[in-house]
């Protein structure tokens, strides 16, 4: 792969940042990290050094970071969203999983990407991603609470309001995902994709469970 000056800029803050999507089953990713560092001398971190500060985001204004920036930003906002609907569900019986609703997304999403000219089956892919993402945030929630009852929300948010601000989050990720086409297909996506969700974790400062939701939700952005 040939390599642009502006993607040579990413590697040394892309060694550490794949790792999110490395571990959340991002192998490709891993693996196209691995072959760019391999044709740059110093690119890999000392052993025990501490991994470097994702770059400034003005610094890629004309790089395929702007194009999948904001998907890296919408997954993690989509994913905060799961701690409403944690509560919202909590000691009420209703599961986490729901089939009909996922459904109901899922075709709102394909048929969005319809109207927009984008592909419907990427996008669904993409949102059954984002779909497992929220639930693992819901699981992992609900394994903290079981285990510290005192962590447990003391209010239920309305289930239907939180779900109006997560439809709002859907229309702008079908948005940017019909915006990025070339961007998701290049060689290099791995790469910038993990960049940006490295510093959408550092901005929004995202716990363990967070982290490896948003990786989670990002896993089919790149390809396709």
């Amino acid at each position: 792969m040939q390599l642009t000056p502006s993607i040579r800029r990413l590697l040394p803050a892309a060694a550490s940042a794949v790792l999110l999507l490395a571990g959340a089953g991002g192998a490709h990713a891993a693996t196209a990290t691995a072959g760019a560092h391999a044709n740059l001398p110093h690119a890999a971190p000392a052993p025990g050094a501490p991994s470097a500060a994702p770059p400034a985001a003005g610094a890629f204004a004309h790089s395929p970071y702007r194009q999948l920036r904001p998907l890296a930003a919408l997954s993690a906002e989509r994913a905060a969203l799961g701690d409403l609907v944690a509560a919202a569900k909590w000691g009420t019986g209703a599961p986490i999983d729901d089939p009909a609703r996922e459904r109901e997304v899922l075709d709102a999403a394909a048929a969005q990407a319809r109207r927009l000219g984008a592909d419907p089956e990427v996008t669904r892919r993409i949102f059954r991603d984002q779909i497992e993402a929220s639930k693992s945030v819901q699981r992992g929630l609900y394994r903290a609470w079981e285990a510290d009852p005192a962590r447990a929300p003391q209010e239920r948010p309305d289930l239907a309001k939180v779900r109006t601000e997560i439809n709002r989050v859907n229309d702008s990720l079908v948005r940017a995902v019909a915006a990025s086409p070339h961007a998701r297909s290049a060689p290099y996506c791995p790469v910038v994709l993990g960049v940006a969700a490295d510093r959408v974790r550092h901005e929004e400062r995202l716990d363990a469970l967070h982290t490896r939701a948003l990786g989670r939700a990002v896993r089919s952005v790149c390809g396709g």
